[in-house]
């Protein structure tokens, strides 16, 4: 009898133990909190489902399985027996080879709508009269302007523009008061540590009095901006939206649509309560990380979901989802990436959305997607009236330096000689400005193609012609120079010359595995935060970085333990002894990061003997000048020669070499003293006229600190722009924390407001019983120079 109490006790104490363990272990970080509690309370008990996984799982047994290195290979081969990242000499099939570049002719030079004469009619209509009055959605409308037609803050009275209120959701000490609304904030640094998670990139919402954004603690907020009081803010415990939300009104109601994790929700704005009638108890098991759309027509809301890459139309009502529409043809697509990121516009008028797409992964390594990797770095039109993808035009073909198109797209009219053109406007990572018929695709401007170089990576069959657009004159570069830091102190000049022995440069020069590429654009030119336009003079603002960049792939080891014959441990222990102190038992190298900045760098031996013009770096002679101090004899070299040979073709067999050819394949290309290895300015707002395709002005923003404290240097820029109709145009995102005003027409610098860190998303305008008010949401940037960071909602008004 004692026996069995005993034993009912132990099972009562160690089952619901083991399984609350087992839970724990198996389920996502996210939800290994308390806070979970009040998210189910909030959300809904549905959401659960995305704390467990198969994902989740299999990422728990490898994390176990680490330990013992014997069953993690075993685990690993049986996983990865029909997975091969590299392939020596990969043949390729007739289909890959039609698709590939050498079956291509130099294009054509395509002449531009404006240099026609015979244009066809078509059944599509423009836009209807606009206001640009409302910041409904994320980057203010459905075409991405940014644009608020309204003059109340203005050149006349920019210089009264004063901090009316603020509102930290992680310093809840902080007590606000009209005295304190004008003076800095003191962060409280253990919070920040505690609740901050990561810089929120949502350009914040207005509707009827009610201003909504989300905090880095991954908070939903919505004030009322008459009391200045918080209506209700709800914590999640999975990401919300990376990129933005929506909001509208219906029978005399307003609506939130708010993505967060792998759910779409519809939130009463009112209560800050689910819509429950809205798919599953409130929600569509969607995700998305760009802004949804609403068409209030159609009773449509539109998700261009980011995982399987494929428009929905949902049941604005309901939730039920009524079609979807995918991007690739998954059949003919032979690489992964060209996710639909950055924002999508929408003509409401002929219903037809715009889709910017990723680039193909892996970014800097395209051997195993032969061909231009279609409709991937491209802008894709979709009629939602016939369910169809109606043209679609590709910027960069197998693009091999992440220069996907990053950028909200514009839509605009332009008049240009009594003619009315419908447009749809990207900026690109190079630098150009495309702006295409919103109809068929066709460009305004003409566009002509220029021969690249051939890739000497084995395998790759690079697009030999990219293009090159006649105009609107670029808004930055690609092409490293000389020119490029002739202005930089000797000392740095020198340092820079060094540093390219090692490196080379170009047009589009493809990377490879022995040298570095420097290029700019990897993080230029256009990016997710786009600009601001103005519809009535068919301008646009855009922020622009303009610093240099190193990028190179290379191979590592995938093994646990390195299984080695007697004559190999031999060799072994010359390794042991020359090398692996720098390179590491597995010839890995070291590759440390933080952000984009390169903090150590030791190169990957790793597949060093496979490519022969990767062999080159393995010669005795370079060895000797890249290791002065090493003592290296001519037989020793010969002996890690033959070592490699055979530990190389080990790794091929037994499938554990992979390529890395996405973010540790590439860093800001910097000197010493960590600022780029260029001249500055780093960052600047470029105003350029859509008709005459001229840029106007080039305006430097951002204070760099370590080089002059009381002067404009050009900083990077990763917040965006808001322009009003008073002339003036907002400007956050740089890494000095400040907020900055421009004469939109001159370009000036006019006002400077210093927070306590960076705006990390575009500003938002709007206008409340009268008076226009500037929000700006400050949480820090993402990248290593930005410093600071926060969670707080500053709001801004003239004060006469």
């Amino acid at each position: 009898m004692i026996k069995k109490k005993l034993k009912l006790f132990i099972v009562l104490i160690f089952l619901p133990s083991f399984v609350v363990a087992s839970i724990y272990f198996s389920s996502s970080s996210y939800c290994k909190s308390f806070k979970i509690i009040n998210f189910v309370k909030d959300f809904g008990i549905n959401q659960i489902h995305d704390c467990f996984g198969r994902n989740i799982f299999k990422q728990t047994i490898k994390d176990i399985l680490k330990d013992f290195p014997v069953l993690y290979n075993l685990a690993a081969s049986f996983k990865n027996r029909n997975i091969r990242d590299y392939k020596l000499n990969k043949p390729y099939d007739q289909d890959d080879l039609q698709n590939s570049t050498l079956f291509y002719e130099k294009p054509k030079r395509i002449k531009g709508l404006i240099n026609q004469d015979d244009l066809k009619e078509t059944d599509f209509v423009g836009f209807r009269d606009l206001n640009f009055n409302k910041w409904l959605r994320s980057h203010g409308d459905n075409y991405n302007s940014k644009f608020l037609n309204d003059d109340q803050i203005n050149l006349n009275n920019i210089n009264n523009l004063r901090l009316f209120w603020s509102y930290s959701t992680i310093n809840v000490n902080h007590i606000y008061n009209e005295s304190s609304a004008h003076s800095p904030y003191v962060i409280d640094k253990d919070n920040i540590k505690n609740k901050w998670k990561q810089n929120i990139e949502v350009n914040p919402i207005f509707i009827n009095g009610k201003l909504v954004f989300v905090s880095a603690d991954w908070k939903i907020v919505c004030v009322d901006i008459e009391s200045k009081k918080v209506l209700w803010e709800k914590e999640t415990v999975f990401p919300p939206s990376r990129r933005g939300i929506v909001s509208y009104t219906k029978d005399n109601n307003d609506y939130l649509i708010l993505p967060i994790g792998n759910k779409i929700y519809k939130i009463d704005l009112n209560t800050g309560k689910k819509v429950k009638k809205f798919g599953n108890n409130g929600s569509v098991s969607l995700s998305t990380i760009t802004s949804p759309i609403i068409d209030l027509e159609k009773n449509l809301v539109i998700i261009t979901q980011h995982t399987n890459k494929a428009v929905y139309k949902v049941d604005l009502e309901n939730g039920e989802i009524i079609n979807s529409i995918a991007l690739f043809d998954q059949k003919k697509r032979n690489f992964v990436g060209g996710t639909p990121w950055s924002g999508t516009a929408y003509d409401d008028v002929n219903k037809i959305i715009y889709i910017p797409t990723g680039n193909p992964q892996p970014s800097l390594y395209g051997v195993k997607r032969p061909g231009i990797n279609e409709r991937s770095s491209s802008i894709i039109a979709v009629d939602l009236n016939k369910d169809e993808i109606i043209w679609t035009f590709q910027d960069v073909f197998h693009d091999l330096w992440d220069y996907d198109l990053a950028f909200p797209p514009f839509l605009d009219e332009i008049n240009i000689n009594n003619k009315i053109y419908s447009v749809v406007v990207v900026v690109s990572k190079t630098g150009n400005t495309i702006i295409l018929d919103r109809f068929n695709g066709l460009p305004l401007f003409d566009i002509d193609f220029v021969d690249v170089k051939k890739s000497i990576v084995e395998g790759e069959y690079n697009f030999r012609y990219q293009r090159k657009y006649i105009l609107p004159e670029r808004l930055s570069k690609i092409e490293y120079t000389k020119d490029d830091y002739s202005k930089l102190s000797q000392k740095k000049q020198d340092e820079i010359n060094l540093n390219l022995e090692n490196a080379k440069t170009g047009y589009f020069s493809p990377p490879s595995f022995d040298k570095f590429t420097i290029i700019y654009g990897l993080h230029g030119g256009g990016e997710w935060y786009g600009g601001s336009l103005n519809p009535f003079e068919d301008v646009i603002y855009v922020p622009v970085n303009n610093y240099p960049w190193k990028i190179k792939p290379y191979f590592y080891s995938t093994e646990i333990h390195t299984y080695l014959n007697k004559n190999e441990k031999k060799l072994m222990e010359i390794y042991s002894e020359k090398c692996a102190s720098c390179h590491g038992k597995n010839r890995n190298g070291v590759n440390i990061k933080k952000g984009e900045n390169q903090i150590k760098y030791i190169p990957s031996l790793v597949g060093i003997t496979l490519l022969d013009h990767y062999k080159d770096n393995f010669k005795f002679e370079k060895i000797k000048r890249k290791h002065k101090g090493l003592d290296l004899e001519f037989d020793d070299y010969n002996n890690l020669n033959k070592l490699f040979i055979s530990w190389d073709k080990k790794l091929v067999e037994n499938n554990k070499i992979r390529v890395e050819a996405n973010g540790l394949g590439w860093s800001e290309f910097t000197t010493s003293d960590g600022n780029p290895a260029s001249n500055p300015p780093w960052g600047y707002v470029a105003k350029l006229d859509l008709k005459s395709g001229k840029i106007l002005w080039k305006t430097p923003i951002g204070y760099e600190k370590t080089l002059d404290k009381e002067k404009i240097t050009g900083t990077s820029i990763f917040g965006g722009t808001a322009l009003n109709s008073g002339g003036i145009l907002f400007v956050t995102g740089t890494h000095d924390n400040f907020v900055y005003g421009l004469n939109a027409y001159t370009g000036k610098i006019i006002w400077e407001y210093e927070m306590n860190a960076a705006g990390s998303a575009p500003p938002t305008l709007f206008v409340h019983n009268g008076q226009q008010y500037l929000a700006v949401i400050s949480t820090g940037g993402a990248y290593y120079r930005y410093k600071n960071k926060d969670s707080r909602i500053y709001l801004f008004k003239i004060f006469e």
